[in-house]
Formats: structure tokens, C-alpha cells, sequence
């Protein structure tokens, strides 16, 4: 009878299972430390501009638009406008001089995606000097009431937006880290359904390593067997060929019938040890 060996169904699974989980793992990852991480902490921080924003306009629209916390307020306010600007006008200066080349500014917020960023800032900007500029307890015009209400709906709506921990970061590496391991157990998938081992009805063993004739065949190490499901067939050059029953289905008939030929005290055809009667209690001496 010719036993011909094929992948264990639960082996497989677990390889492929494995390297998918490893993949959608590493993917997850590497999306939210270069994606997802970044968004939130852009957010966070257009939020805080949002915030700054809105406070100084509330304290100069107030009774203590005077005092030196309104001042520190609208200053901090200013100064972190500014800086929000300041970069996207390097953007757009000109290779010759000083000057701001529109053309170029236009082409590089789009190219970042930015034109709506920079056209808030520049209002932010505006309404500020605005509501600094107008006497106190003047009406402010529909246009700046109208900006103002839009202002408040932004806080409130970046308002719950927190910036990510440092722990964040590291956490995600664990996750990229897993996607070298998809290729990996996608690699010992493809490996071992290409390894088939067949020992014929007259005992040829065919391996990946080769074809071996009954008569090349001189013993079989089951030392290994009973611990990690493995044998290993001995030819006559000293040539040894690992089988692991746990990879390759069927693999313990091939034990079996090799270890039962040899050693057929010790082990059956399914490759189990054969069981010895027990050794009847001696009996006593009498004194």
C-alpha cells in the first residue's frame, strides 16, 4: 500500500491564519502611526488655535478687556497665529527676494491641502484685530458675528479632541512589528505543501531530499516521537530525513510502518507503542 503524506488542515489554518493576522496587524499599525496619530495631533492642535482664538475675542468683547490677563490672552492668541501663518508664507516667498509669490503659495497649500487651514488663520487673524480695534461696547457688524458664531461651533467641536500620548507612538510599533512575521508564516505555508513524502508499497521512500530505495533504508530514530511528533528515517550513508507528523498528515503511517518492520516488539503500524503485560508481583521471602 503506498502511503503519500499531505499538509495537516489544522497546521495550514494556523500558518495562513497567522500570516493574515499578522498582516492586517502590521497594516493597522503602521496606519495609525502615520496616519491616524498624525490627524489626531494636527486636530488637537488647530483646536487649541480655535480655543486661543475664541478667548481673546470673549475677553475684549467684555467688560475686562483692560486688564493684563485679556492682554497675555490676545498676545498668546496673536503670537500662536502668527505662527501657525509664518510657515505657509515661507512657502510662498519668492527665490529672489522677500516678496510673496501668490502663484507659488496657492500651488504649495494645495499641494498640502492646506488652502482652508490658511484661509481660517488669516480670518482668525482678522476678527481679532477687529475686536481689538472696536471701541468698547460697539456693535459688531453681521459679517464679524457671523465669523464669531462659526468660531465658537469649531471649539466646541475640537473641544473634546485630546493630543495622543508619547505611549501611543511605541504602542504602535508592536503592531508594525508583526508585519515582517506575514511573509514569514506565508513562506512555511508555501514551503511545506510543496514537501510531499510518499513511501511506496515495495518501501521506496520518496522525499524532497531525494528517492531512497527499501534497501538504503537501514533504521528509523523514533526518539523523538512520542515528545514532538517527529521521526527521523537513517539511510546507509548515515543521510538522515526529518518527518514531523504535526505538518504532514498521514506522516505517522509512514513511522509506523517503517518502526513496526524494524522494531515490532516496540511499536504498531500506527506508530504507537506496543503495550507489554504487566510483570506478575514476585513473591515475598519467607525468613
Amino acid at each position: 500500500m503506498t502511503i503519500t503524506t499531505k499538509l495537516q488542515p489544522r497546521w495550514a489554518a494556523q500558518k495562513l491564519g497567522m500570516a493574515i493576522l499578522c498582516f492586517v496587524l502590521g497594516l493597522w499599525g503602521a496606519y495609525d502611526y502615520w496616519v491616524r496619530i498624525p490627524d489626531r495631533i494636527r486636530a488637537f492642535e488647530r483646536g487649541e488655535v480655535y480655543r486661543l482664538t475664541n478667548d481673546a475675542i470673549t475677553l475684549l468683547s467684555g467688560e475686562k478687556r483692560a486688564d493684563p490677563e485679556t492682554r497675555q490672552t490676545v498676545t498668546a492668541a496673536v503670537d500662536r497665529l502668527n505662527k501657525e501663518i509664518q510657515p505657509f508664507v515661507d512657502l510662498g516667498k519668492s527665490e529672489s527676494g522677500p516678496a510673496l509669490d501668490a502663484a507659488a503659495l496657492q500651488a504649495a497649500l494645495k499641494a498640502r491641502n492646506d488652502e482652508q487651514w490658511f484661509t481660517e488663520l488669516l480670518i482668525m487673524r482678522a476678527g481679532l484685530q477687529e475686536a481689538a480695534a472696536r471701541p468698547s461696547g460697539a456693535t459688531a457688524s453681521e459679517q464679524f458675528t457671523q465669523f464669531f458664531t462659526g468660531l465658537q461651533a469649531r471649539v466646541s467641536a475640537t473641544g473634546k479632541i485630546t493630543r495622543p500620548a508619547a505611549f501611543d507612538h511605541a504602542m504602535q510599533w508592536a503592531f508594525i512589528l508583526c508585519l515582517p512575521f506575514a511573509p514569514w508564516m506565508a513562506w512555511q505555508f508555501v514551503r511545506a505543501r510543496g514537501r510531499v513524502y510518499t513511501l511506496e508499497s515495495d518501501g521506496t521512500l520518496k522525499t524532497p531530499e531525494g528517492t531512497f530505495p527499501a534497501e538504503q533504508v537501514t533504521d528509523v530514530d523514533m526518539s523523538r516521537w512520542m515528545s514532538k511528533s517527529i521521526f527521523e528515517v537513517v539511510m546507509n550513508d548515515g543521510k538522515r530525513v526529518a518527518i514531523d507528523d504535526y505538518v504532514h498528515k498521514n506522516a505517522h503511517l509512514i513511522a509506523g510502518t517503517l518502526a513496526s518492520a524494524r522494531y515490532p516488539g516496540q511499536w504498531t503500524a500506527e506508530a504507537k507503542r506496543v503495550k507489554t503485560e504487566a510483570e506478575p508481583p514476585k513473591a515475598e521471602s519467607v525468613a
